[in-house]
């Protein structure tokens, strides 16, 4: 099952799977306005919109009674905590400062229950055989989340039937949005063990699943690690987006913004996705830490730059600029000018087994996280994509139905232009991870054939 350790695992929700669609009932009361739905920033894609401009963006707020609130956001001293938060087409409990339009508290709200629409009557609605009370006065609307703003159309009905999100506020609410179904990653880590086999473990936990998304799992201004990449957990919002969408999905199209690509320097889309920085930071963090905190920055910095500061910020092992492919270990993470990889292991014939998220260059619609090969030979037959081709299409079917296994570069993902790109060896030991497996000495083959072993078969 997928995991979100934060204030949704606080909350008592059943969780079911029910498709894509449900509905958002919103009532008229005083208390509701401190509810809003967040649409999106104001004039998004205009020329003024950009991150230099960041203190005076309005942003889109939907109130219960469908008016539309252009608000400010506090920056929090200069963190942009605030805005790290937004989500477009979320539920958002909303505090503003005594007398202004500018929000200075903002928590994202997260439902108790999720299912089918099973019984509806003017007091109540039930989910699954499971009743919500509702009020006299109630509004519906129906949340498309999409590029460049949520559509939000109110008065949209409800059935018998329709998959609905319930929401246990000081009033109910039930949320149209799209619902991932529940999954089970194939191969799962364990927060906090620091050891190489379940660094492997948790890397392999979004293969399949999380789309390619430019500045995913960064934070709003680009900075630092933002919260997807910051928690416990295979994110909800990472198994969403690729639910919702299909081959057709582009990183990037030929219109900004109507692309799921930042405009202009803010990362509006950061939750959807993970680019190989905010992969790697994600499961950096898994690894490394057992608890969460709003206030940190977690492990993601530039491509270029992230394994000198594995070894340098953090200590946890050397950087070195090898190419010959002997020297590449279960674990390594090697950074170059544009991209970071993670080695899951070397097969006899020198090829490597690879973990990242990444497009294809020759058809670059959307791609992700997933398994690949590298050649020093740029073998198309090479050992290390035909273990690539088998894991993929083995244990991520739906992936492979959208997506081809990749043989990469080996000229380019080993070029160590910056003279703070390298490959990052750990430490084996109390001051990096340990081996109790033995996976240093092991083969890909081998590697994953352990890793593999438990894993049921779609």
């Amino acid at each position: 099952m997928i995991l979100r350790l934060t204030k949704w695992l606080e909350a008592t929700r059943a969780v079911a799977s029910i498709g894509f669609l449900a509905f958002f009932i919103w009532p008229y009361t005083g208390s509701a306005q401190t509810f809003m739905i967040y649409k999106g920033v104001v004039d998004y894609g205009q020329e003024e919109v950009t991150k230099a401009n960041a203190d005076s963006l309005r942003f889109d707020f939907i109130s219960p009674d469908g008016q539309s609130h252009h608000l400010k956001l506090s920056s929090l001293g200069g963190s942009y905590k605030l805005h790290d938060r937004l989500e477009e087409g979320a539920l958002f409990e909303l505090r503003l400062a005594q007398g202004t339009d500018s929000i200075i508290a903002l928590e994202r709200q997260w439902p108790v229950a999720q299912g089918h629409v099973t019984a509806l009557s003017p007091a109540t609605i039930e989910i699954d055989q499971q009743v919500y009370p509702l009020p006299d006065s109630v509004a519906f609307a129906a949340i498309e989340p999409r590029a460049g703003g949520a559509a939000i159309a109110m008065g949209a009905p409800i059935r018998i039937g329709d998959p609905a999100m319930v929401y246990s506020l000081p009033i109910p609410w039930v949320v149209k949005t799209y619902i991932a179904e529940p999954y089970t990653p194939p191969v799962a880590g364990t927060p906090g063990l620091r050891t190489i086999k379940n660094l492997l473990q948790t890397a392999l936990m979004p293969v399949g699943t999380t789309l390619y998304v430019y500045g995913g799992g960064w934070n709003w201004m680009d900075t630092a690690g933002g919260e997807t990449a910051c928690i416990l957990g295979l994110p909800e919002e990472w198994l969403r987006f690729f639910q919702s969408n299909d081959s057709t999905y582009q990183y990037k199209n030929p219109y900004p913004p109507q692309s799921f690509y930042p405009w202009s320097g803010f990362n509006e889309y950061n939750h959807h996705g993970a680019d190989c920085t905010g992969y790697i930071g994600w499961a950096l963090y898994n690894v490394m830490e057992t608890s969460q905190d709003d206030n940190r920055e977690g492990y993601v910095s530039s491509s270029t730059r992230m394994a000198s500061d594995l070894a340098e910020r953090y200590g946890w092992g050397e950087v070195a600029t090898s190419r010959d492919p002997q020297d590449y270990l279960p674990g390594d993470i090697v950074s170059f000018t544009g991209h970071i990889w993670m080695v899951v292991g070397r097969c006899a014939d020198n090829s490597i087994v690879l973990l990242h998220s990444t497009v294809d260059n020759d058809a670059p619609l959307g791609s992700g996280v997933q398994l690949s090969a590298l050649s020093p030979t740029a073998d198309p037959d090479c050992q290390a994509l035909a273990l690539a081709r088998h894991y993929m299409t083995t244990y991520y079917p739906e992936w492979t139905c959208r997506y081809r296994v990749l043989l990469k570069d080996w000229d380019k993902y080993t070029l160590f232009e910056a003279p703070e790109s390298g490959r990052f060896t750990w430490h084996i030991g109390a001051e990096g991870l340990s081996d109790p497996d033995g996976y240093r000495s092991l083969t890909a083959e081998e590697i994953l054939l352990d890793l593999f072993k438990d894993a049921a078969k779609p």
